[in-house]
């Protein structure tokens, strides 16, 4: 995880707005020549590098057992076999609800989504339900060695694969979940304690620069209007100063917002942490942070994105980015630690099954906004809860 947020940082608040800088090209509407705020957001991203360096490293030496109710965290083959069931189910749902056709491409998958009602019936489906089917397989996976009836192990974890290649199919799931669940099983199928990850990184590097911007094509495409010539690595440059890489701009807007409007003294925060209410019963629920820049700077296109140091800054301000960083560090070392602390044991926790997905949660809440990426986060943890059944 600790490597994710680097990784983060490193292309979006340093390769990326270094490009967008130079040639002049920012991906919304922001000029150069405002010295002021680029100035400012890069004294925040260095505080924020500090402060989340302490978080991250203070624990190490005064936590060296962990403080996790491990036989409570074990998952159990009883969970397993019922998660498995839920994810044959799920299927169908997806079978009903969509059509095999309209589960392939993401265009046409993004249509029939769209016509579900009310919105938190659709949040449910695409956010909750498809994820069974990837936890279950996971849970399959960590739970090889103790399954005695290898056979049925086999049969069960072939059928999951097949499950996860419709319901979670990378060409029609939204970018942060298609990559969460490739990065997910190439970390849990490949990264063990003590081996190299420098490959890994250079992958990443590769799948976050090239095929994340691409990836964009199938965004609102159906089968039919897909052309091969259209995905063309000349167009790369270009795609750097894209609306996929405005988190440092939006990073400086927020600044901006900040100036202007003052902080929000915690209310941006109060939408991520009650997420579970309906806008039907809270008709003053506050929207992504991201939503609330744009529209104070009247842009038309408001699904932007507000980067996690910035939300921190548009609650409390310099506190509230602080003790983000801090806290997001203290987080993430903690799971990193327990995680491989507790790697290739025989009664696997459920955090083995979590943590591989992880990594893609914590990129998407770096980029943010905080409501899509914790309300995500939550509704991703409490689908494996049926894994912990004795």
């Amino acid at each position: 995880m600790n490597l994710i947020h680097w990784l983060f940082f490193l292309i979006f608040f340093s390769i990326t707005p270094l490009i967008q800088y130079t040639t002049g090209q920012f991906p919304l509407w922001l000029d150069k020549e405002e010295a002021y705020p680029i100035l400012l957001t890069n004294l925040l991203l260095i505080t924020w590098i500090g402060f989340y360096v302490v978080g991250y490293y203070i624990r190490k030496p005064n936590n060296k057992k962990t403080s996790f109710a491990e036989e409570r965290l074990r998952i159990g083959k009883r969970g397993v076999f019922i998660s498995v069931y839920l994810s044959f189910l799920v299927l169908i749902i997806f079978l009903y609800v969509f059509g095999l056709r309209n589960m392939l491409i993401r265009g046409v998958y993004r249509e029939v989504l769209y016509t579900i009602h009310p919105h938190h019936l659709m949040m449910f489906l695409d956010k909750f339900l498809k994820v069974i089917p990837a936890l279950s397989l996971i849970g399959l996976l960590v739970m090889q060695g103790r399954w005695k009836n290898k056979k049925q192990w086999w049969f069960l974890t072939g059928s999951l694969v097949l499950v996860n290649l419709l319901v979670n199919n990378p060409f029609a799931c939204s970018r942060y979940w298609a990559g969460t669940v490739i990065l997910g099983f190439i970390v849990f199928l490949f990264i063990g304690k003590g081996k190299k990850k420098g490959w890994v990184l250079l992958t990443l590097l590769l799948g976050i620069l090239i095929l994340y911007p691409l990836s964009n094509e199938f965004r609102d495409k159906a089968l039919k209007t897909i052309k091969v010539e259209q995905f063309n690595v000349n167009k790369l440059p270009m795609l750097y100063t894209s609306p996929n890489f405005d988190a440092y701009e939006m990073a400086v807007h927020t600044v901006q917002y900040r100036k202007r409007a003052g902080i929000t003294y915690g209310r941006q925060l109060s939408g991520p942490l009650l997420f579970w209410i309906p806008r039907s019963l809270w008709k003053g629920k506050p929207v992504g942070s991201g939503r609330v820049v744009a529209r104070f700077f009247s842009i038309p296109y408001e699904n932007l994105c507000c980067p996690l140091p910035f939300e921190g800054y548009i609650n409390f301000g310099v506190c509230g980015l602080i003790l983000f960083a801090f806290g997001f560090g203290w987080i993430l070392s903690s799971l990193d630690d327990y995680y491989w602390k507790t790697f290739g044991l025989t009664f696997p926790s459920i955090l083995s099954v979590y943590y591989p997905f992880f990594l893609g949660f914590v990129f998407f809440m770096m980029r943010g906004d905080l409501l899509s990426s914790f309300s995500y986060t939550a509704m991703f943890i409490i689908a494996g809860l049926q894994l912990l059944i004795k």
